[in-house]
């Protein structure tokens, strides 16, 4: 196996609980593609975010990936919700894979958007490479429906359970950099 896959391997410990073994491969392809397009050296090198330089794609995409499974555990324990493991690990584990070419660092190494960050509504690129592998429109849909930047709001147990595990994550990171709060857009 090549570096890089195992590289992606070693940095999503979820991938482990998706038993779906061909759908792995196929996010690992997806890390893989989409990190040879990007002008990052190392997986960790891209922020998730320019306003919190400082937590990298990869911490964000699984604290991401463990609050919604959190959230999933206790909406089957309290509501008897149905959630298909499987879509949620994987879109959740897909959601920002986009970031790694919406992002690109500039001379001083800090996070810019890039081109096609400026062109592309944020996660339009991760569902797009997540449909040309094959995965079902559950999990396509929760790629580009997991942003605020969408026109389209999460309608299933799974998107939700991505969707505000996410939000929870960036405005916890974004209250740590003084920054506002997506929740403020809510009110």
């Amino acid at each position: 196996m090549n570096s890089k896959a195992d590289a992606v391997r070693d940095s999503f410990p979820q991938l482990a609980n998706i038993k779906n073994k061909e759908w792995v491969e196929k996010i690992i392809k997806i890390w893989v593609e989409v990190w040879d397009k990007s002008a990052w050296d190392g997986l960790h090198d891209c922020p998730y975010n320019s306003l919190a330089p400082e937590i990298s794609l990869v911490e964000h995409v699984n604290q991401v990936v463990d609050g919604a499974v959190d959230l999933a555990n206790q909406g089957k324990k309290f509501v008897g919700t149905k959630i298909d493991m499987d879509v949620l690990l994987a879109a959740g584990i897909l959601h920002d894979v986009c970031k790694l070419v919406e992002y690109e660092p500039d001379s001083d190494g800090k996070a810019h958007k890039s081109d096609l960050g400026k062109r592309y509504q944020h996660g339009f690129y991760g569902a797009f490479k997540a449909e040309a592998e094959g995965f079902p429109m559950a999990v396509v849909q929760i790629i580009i429906n997991h942003t605020i930047s969408s026109n389209e709001i999460p309608n299933t147990p799974e998107a939700l359970c991505i969707y505000y595990s996410d939000m929870c994550a960036a405005d916890l990171a974004r209250l740590d950099a003084n920054a506002p709060l997506l929740v403020e857009s809510h009110k």
